[in-house]
């Protein structure tokens, strides 16, 4: 598991220009992820595996999902064919289909088409890539929209957390619980100090060892421990993308909202940028919502962001 974990995330950043190394993960925590980011169907939240890398001065958090599926991608291209469905692994609903009508590259999803060729790009509402720096004190949320990458810079977030003196073991762990209101949210974490990390899953962290669980009272966002591993030694980076645009989330939304408005002349500009003329003629989003197991469900709603509260950034 060790070395899978180490190889995928290297074929990950072999996809990336990165800046130049800052740490390197000494260890690696996986959690599962459940997120309800519509309210009217409580019964369906989203899923994801996420991992975080922990290194000696900081820490990077991004999904494990993502790193499987761009390694199966660079493996299909690689094996020379590309047609086919390519489902991401453990999807939970929530996620659009992309056509090639016409073959071509589609640029922001690494993937070569085949006409009539279906690709699944990701589940929305997930937390981009996120990166803290103890020593800057420093948080940097990542994020690609459109063929580009931003990252949104903010002062490590102080929570002030309520220790209290219940414990239990989780999966052999001994556990502390711990509770704090976090952007619009109340939150119950279970920390462990024998892992000597002020860390946890998303941006939760401030607490004397690693966070293992946390969920808020009302379970819409619920991070759950899967394993602990040893990363020392294998030089993984905790980095990403020196060609990310620093931006706000004012601005990011306001990017997003006029390529929305100009979808046309963007498509228009991928076909025009092809190679020979021969390349990328039309995408189509089918706007169907698919199940792990292939079923259509009904589409959902982003109406219930994870910070309820939104953070001040100067």
């Amino acid at each position: 598991m060790k070395k899978l974990i180490v190889s995928a995330l290297f074929i990950f950043l072999l996809n990336i220009s990165l800046h130049a190394q800052t740490d390197s993960a000494v260890s690696a925590v996986h959690y599962n992820f459940s997120y309800v980011i519509d309210t009217t169907q409580p019964e369906s939240p989203n899923t994801e595996k996420m991992i975080l890398y922990l290194g000696t001065n900081s820490s990077l958090y991004m999904s494990y999902d993502r790193i499987l599926f761009n390694k199966a991608i660079k493996e299909k291209m690689n094996g020379g064919n590309a047609s086919g469905n390519v489902r991401e692994v453990a999807t939970s609903g929530g996620v659009t289909n992309i056509t090639v009508s016409d073959g071509g590259t589609i640029t922001g999803g690494t993937f070569v088409g085949t006409p009539g060729t279906s690709i699944n790009l990701g589940k929305a509402g997930t937390p981009g890539m996120l990166m803290k720096n103890n020593e800057t004190t420093k948080l940097a949320t990542f994020s690609s929209s459109y063929g580009k990458d931003f990252f949104i810079e903010e002062p490590m977030p102080a929570m002030n957390w309520q220790i209290s003196t219940e414990t239990k073991s989780i999966q052999g762990l001994a556990c502390q619980k711990a509770t704090t209101h976090f952007r619009g949210r109340d939150y119950e974490a279970w920390f462990c100090s024998q892992l000597p990390y002020n860390n946890g899953p998303w941006k939760l962290g401030g607490l004397p060892g690693l966070i293992i669980e946390a969920s808020d009272s009302k379970k819409e966002v619920v991070f759950t421990f899967e394993s602990f591993e040893d990363a020392t030694g294998t030089h993984t980076p905790i980095e990403f993308s020196k060609k990310a645009i620093k931006t706000t989330a004012k601005e990011l939304t306001q990017f997003n909202e006029a390529m929305k408005r100009d979808r046309a002349a963007m498509v228009n500009g991928m076909t025009s940028s092809a190679a020979g003329g021969g390349g990328l003629k039309a995408i189509t989003v089918t706007g169907t919502f698919i199940s792990p197991d292939g079923k259509q469900v009904k589409p959902k709603q982003q109406n219930n962001p994870i910070e309820k509260d939104e953070p001040v950034i100067k």
